[in-house]
């Protein structure tokens, strides 16, 4: 996990080199002007798809939410999906029930986007657009690479939307070139505490206040 954490940076690279698919999709989305974005995902991609919800109302203003799988594809509810767009995460592409939902969105008149680390598959296939999150293989449990991109993606999407896509993109370039990511050699433990560098700052660890009860 920590060797895949190593990678981040470069599989950040990858995914800023899809110009023309951001641009693509992003314009799409600002065509559409939804009155919603749906995003829908599972695990770390659900995650991230918190994240989604306060870059596309910082940026473009839009209301998002994290939708509810379950109610249109188990319980059958009658969701309305004109006017809105969905945005469906997912590091493999397979998931079943967020591939239903991505088909029933689609048929019910949603703008369907697709964030997946395998374009080719289940949800790449059902959805209206589809972004190749370029994350690599990712061969531990937690998809961290995939994870990042996702987030990155997102902002990219929700700045394309209000033409600052190059803003966003060179401020993570920025980050990548001045953040520095190191894994520890196998069979050493990670300190407890110690020192983060941010942005060129020093930030300390520091232990918790202690809580007096009572007078």
């Amino acid at each position: 996990m920590l060797g895949e954490i190593g990678e981040q940076p470069v599989a950040l690279l990858r995914l800023l080199e899809q110009r023309a698919e951001l641009e693509a999709i992003s314009s799409a989305l600002a065509r559409r002007a939804p009155a919603v974005v749906r995003l829908v995902g599972h695990g770390t991609s659900d995650n991230a798809a918190s994240y989604g919800i306060y870059a596309l109302g910082l940026l473009p203003g839009w209301t998002a939410l994290r939708d509810s799988i379950s109610l249109t594809v188990y319980y059958g509810a009658s969701i309305d999906f004109g006017g809105s767009a969905v945005i469906a995460l997912s590091q493999s592409g397979r998931t079943p029930d967020v591939v239903e939902y991505v088909t029933r969105a689609r048929a019910g008149g949603a703008l369907t986007i697709a964030l997946t680390n395998e374009p080719e598959s289940e949800l790449g296939r059902a959805a209206e657009l589809v972004l190749p999150l370029a994350a690599g293989p990712e061969l531990a449990v937690a998809a961290t690479k995939t994870y990042l991109n996702e987030l990155a993606a997102l902002a990219l999407l929700a700045g394309g939307a209000v033409g600052r896509l190059h803003e966003v993109a060179d401020g993570l370039v920025v980050w990548r070139r001045s953040g520095r990511i190191a894994a520890e050699p196998r069979g050493r433990r990670l300190p407890r505490r110690g020192r983060v560098r941010v942005r060129g700052a020093d930030v300390r660890d520091r232990p918790r206040p202690r809580v007096r009860h009572g007078p």
